[in-house]
């Protein structure tokens, strides 16, 4: 079953993937918060385009650093952002594809 779900086509494939790495909080997945800033920023990216959030003031430091990344995503189509996601989550967690299994095995 992940090798079958491994061979999944976009956008299901970014859809189980982030379901499987629990987005947009990431829990489970050990990065730096660099790491996990830019996780979160993809897959927002991915799903809802360009940064709608308005700038947060820089006191709002986790605030900040996720509008600022996000708005530094301007322009990037939502299925190439699917594709880095899920190439940075593959990366991270190399046994992504057994929690993704697990996922369509329940749906």
């Amino acid at each position: 079953a992940s090798r079958q779900a491994s061979l999944m086509q976009y956008p299901q494939r970014f859809e189980f993937v982030s379901k499987a790495a629990k987005a947009p909080t990431h829990e489970g997945i050990s990065m730096s918060n660099d790491g996990l800033l830019m996780l979160y920023t993809l897959y927002k990216q991915a799903t809802e385009g360009d940064c709608s959030m308005e700038q947060p003031s820089m006191w709002h430091v986790t605030e900040y650093a996720k509008w600022k990344c996000w708005s530094a995503l301007k322009g990037m189509g939502k299925m190439e952002a699917m594709h880095k996601y899920v190439k940075t989550v593959e990366e991270e967690k190399p046994d992504i594809w057994d929690s993704v299994a697990e996922e369509i095995d329940r749906s």
